[in-house]
Order: structure tokens, then C-alpha cells, then sequence
């Protein structure tokens, strides 16, 4: 694919440790450079048909058609787990089994799919030894000493990821003194999180389908628990590879002279990704961040989050906006679900009081009355004027365009990206 509806596109590939694998080759008379990246549950052909969507929208409804305009796709290696997509067990018998429950084959059954399934997030990277060791403790796990062994190597995987940032768990699962008092909570159910047990609709929304939230049993708690590793995993990739890959690329792309202005668009955890570029590059040449149902914490422009400096330091010449609605169960429930592991037991999971919520169901939270729009506060439909400021976050509540946690290629969005490359 060299373009989309007549706009130059390239690619920016980076393995899960931010090494460019496929370096962009950007035209000479691109004024204005957008770079957008996928996130969870993508493969690549599944990022370009998102990007092939979202900008021939972009090309038929902006003014100038996309001209002076080239699209940089970032491909980096983002994968889910689908606890109920794990085997030949019935998402239904995964739900119910546990080692203890009579039906202790369908219980074992479905661990092994369970960890099948977890063995492939990784590939054939350098954490792939690290999953022998935890396969060879799944015959007896449903030994008390057996589990807080299964925990703590489950740390060691994804241990980079403590201390990264965001209010979603980490801090408990990784930094508990007693591992099997993680993995007992993770057998403990509650209403809330039963919910969203495999075969319900949130399996197919993307991060929502990759967390396993019928905390009940041993086999459910092995399912969170890995689940609840990859969501790690995936973070911890989105950020490395938008730290140490993407960052560095945008110093070099913006040293093109004729490149005036440089627009980051991200979903899901892609937004994580964009997000990490944007507070460690140093090129003055970032004009906006779009930040598509991400998923990541709702504080992180906040005085405490993660994402301070970008706000702080005014890394952007021109607005941040936020597509957030509560259709976005994924972000919504799931990702908090993720943080449930640590016993909270708040009322209101995932919504805007939850300390735990997400990005992508509220928008920005806890942010300065200086900080964010208070006109521009919807996502419009194609052609409606919006009212965009420069440094400026924007959030733009997105129900009426937005169905989901996936459905992001809309003309309502396009239009939105269109605005607001184009805002003074």
C-alpha cells in the first residue's frame, strides 16, 4: 500500500523493544505528517484496514482533499488473549470449571487452552524460555504453594511494568508481599466482575476480551491471571516501543525541512504509544495528539499521572482531544476489572469516580479549569463546526458515533481529525 485515497502512506515497524524493523519514507513536499498507531488485538493487515478506513474518510471530507499531507502507519507487535477463544472448551464450562468442582477435567482442559493461548502473546521473543517453568506448574496448581510460585514468575515476565505509571493494579500485583493472596484474589467473585465472564459480549471488544473477569476457582483465576499479564505485557510494549522507537523517529522525520507540523493519532493502547512519543521526543513540530478510546488511565494529564509533562510542558502546538463514551465497555469495565485484582471494592466500576477508570469511557479527569474546553465537548457529526483550541484538551464525549471500543473509523472521527489538523 503506497496511499490512501491519493495521500502518501509508509510504514513504521518496531519490534516489542522500540528497534525499527521497517524505517517511513516520507515525500519531499509533505508539509503535514500524521502518525497513527493501532492497538491491542491487531495484526497488521487488521491496523491497515483501520487506516485505510479512518483516512479515505479523512481524504474525501477535509477541504484539500489530504494534499500536502502524508500518513506514517506504525506496526508494532500487539496481540490479545481471549479467554474464551482458548480452546475446545465451551466459554460457559471455562466460566463454571475450577479444580475443585467435579468436572475437574473440563477445569484442567481449560487451563491448558488458557495458557496455550497465553504462550502465544509472546512468540518467539526473548521471554518465550520464561514460560516453560510456569507450564510445568500447571499439574498441580491447584496446590497453595504450587500458586504463589505460578505468581510470582508471572511477575518476573512483566516486572518492567511496575512503577510505569498508571493507577490500574500494577502497584498491588506486583508489589504484594504474599503472591498467594494474589492469586487467592483472584479466585474471589463479585457481582460486578462476574458480569463480564468469557462468552459475554465484551469478549469481542478488543482489550475488553483480554481480561477474564469470573473471578472464581482456580481455572478462572489462572485465566485472570494471565490475562491480567498480558494487558501488562501490552502496556509495557505500547510504552517501550512509543519510548524508545517512536520518539526517537520523530526527532528525525521533523529535521525534514519542508515538514511544518506533525499530528499523532492512537487507539487503545496505541494511544499509550503515541502518547509515551509525545512527552519523550523534543521536536518542537508536534501540532495535536488524537487520542482514540484509549486505554489507559483517565488521571494520567492529571497533576499526579503519568502523562503530566505532556500537558505541563505544552508538548503540543496545537489540541489534544479525547473520544470517550460509555459504550466503550472495554475501556469502560475491563480495563478496571484489571485493577480489581488488588481487592478494591469501590462502587461505580470504571466510571468517572473510579479511581480505576479509563481514558477512553470518561475522558480526561482531575485536569485545571485552564486546561480543558469547555465548548468543544462532543464528537460532531461530518461537516458541524467545532470550536478548537490550541493547547487545549478537548474532551468529546462520542456516544452517538462511537459503539464501541473498535469503532473508531467512522466519518464522525475523521471529520474531528480533519478539524483539528487543521486548528491555528
Amino acid at each position: 500500500m503506497h496511499d490512501i485515497a491519493g495521500i502518501p502512506y509508509t510504514t513504521a515497524a518496531f519490534d516489542e523493544h522500540g528497534a525499527c524493523l521497517e524505517a517511513p519514507s516520507i515525500a519531499a513536499q509533505t508539509r503535514q505528517l500524521i502518525v497513527v498507531s493501532h492497538g491491542w488485538n491487531n495484526n497488521r493487515a487488521e491496523a491497515e484496514a483501520l487506516y485505510r478506513t479512518l483516512f479515505t474518510h479523512f481524504a474525501a471530507l477535509h477541504p484539500g482533499g489530504g494534499a500536502g499531507f502524508a500518513i506514517v502507519g506504525v506496526i508494532w507487535p500487539s496481540k490479545t488473549f481471549d479467554f474464551a477463544a482458548a480452546g475446545p472448551v465451551e466459554a460457559g464450562a471455562v466460566a463454571a470449571a475450577s479444580i475443585g468442582d467435579d468436572d475437574k477435567a473440563a477445569g484442567r482442559e481449560a487451563i491448558a487452552a488458557a495458557f496455550a493461548q497465553f504462550e502465544a502473546v509472546f512468540g518467539d521473543g526473548a521471554k518465550r524460555a520464561q514460560l516453560a517453568p510456569l507450564r510445568a506448574l500447571l499439574p498441580t496448581i491447584d496446590q497453595p504453594a504450587t500458586q504463589a510460585r505460578f505468581v510470582v514468575l508471572l511477575r518476573a515476565l512483566v516486572q518492567a511494568s511496575e512503577g510505569s505509571g498508571d493507577v490500574d493494579g500494577a502497584d498491588y500485583f506486583f508489589g504484594a508481599p504474599d503472591p498467594r493472596e494474589v492469586f487467592a484474589k483472584a479466585q474471589q467473585g463479585s457481582s460486578e466482575v462476574g458480569a463480564f465472564a468469557p462468552g459475554t459480549a465484551v469478549q469481542a471488544a478488543g482489550i475488553g476480551g483480554a481480561i477474564s473477569s469470573a473471578f472464581s476457582g482456580v481455572a478462572n483465576a489462572v485465566g485472570a491471571l494471565l490475562n491480567i499479564t498480558t494487558y501488562y505485557e501490552m502496556k509495557l510494549r505500547a510504552g517501550t516501543v512509543g519510548e524508545h522507537g517512536l520518539a526517537p523517529l520523530l526527532d528525525q522525520l521533523a529535521a525534514a525541512a519542508n515538514i511544518e507540523r506533525i499530528h499523532l493519532v492512537g487507539h487503545s493502547f496505541g494511544a499509550r504509544l503515541v502518547t509515551t512519543a509525545a512527552m519523550r521526543s523534543t521536536t518542537p513540530k508536534l501540532h495535536s495528539l488524537s487520542l482514540l478510546q484509549a486505554a489507559f488511565s483517565h488521571n494520567a494529564f492529571s497533576p499526579a499521572g503519568f502523562f503530566r509533562k505532556v500537558v505541563s510542558r505544552q508538548r503540543l502546538n496545537g489540541p489534544i482531544i479525547v473520544t470517550h463514551t460509555h459504550n466503550d465497555l472495554a475501556v469502560g469495565k475491563a480495563y478496571a476489572i484489571a485493577s480489581r485484582i488488588s481487592g478494591d471494592a469501590t462502587s461505580g466500576l470504571g466510571d468517572a469516580d473510579d479511581v480505576f477508570g479509563g481514558l477512553g469511557r470518561n475522558g480526561a479527569q482531575h485536569m485545571a479549569a485552564s486546561e480543558v474546553s469547555h465548548v468543544a465537548r462532543e464528537l460532531l457529526d461530518a461537516g458541524q463546526a467545532y470550536a478548537l483550541a490550541p493547547r487545549l484538551l478537548h474532551n468529546l464525549e462520542s456516544s452517538a458515533y462511537i459503539s464501541g471500543h473498535g469503532d473508531v473509523g467512522g466519518r464522525q472521527v475523521a471529520w474531528a481529525l480533519s478539524q483539528v489538523f487543521d486548528t491555528a
